[in-house]
């Protein structure tokens, strides 16, 4: 059975979710390709400072609760 890719911020996840957006339309918003945008957020690679503050900033919403899996 194949596993299915999930967004493993959770709350990230949420607002996107509520926002109507795609992983394609947050990547072209702050200029990375959609794939490696992707390989951040499903937890396959680290997701870079400036890609999580550009995130932030795009969506109004404070960067530790959109990536609160990362604060100690």
């Amino acid at each position: 059975m194949l596993k299915k890719k999930r967004i493993v911020y959770k709350n990230l996840y949420a607002v996107i979710v509520k926002q109507h957006l795609s992983i394609t339309d947050l990547a072209n918003k702050i200029k990375i390709a959609p794939s490696a945008l992707e390989k951040q957020l499903f937890g396959n690679e680290s997701i870079n400072l400036n890609v999580a503050c550009a995130i932030a900033k795009i969506l109004k919403c404070d960067i530790h609760y959109l990536f609160q899996e990362l604060v100690p």
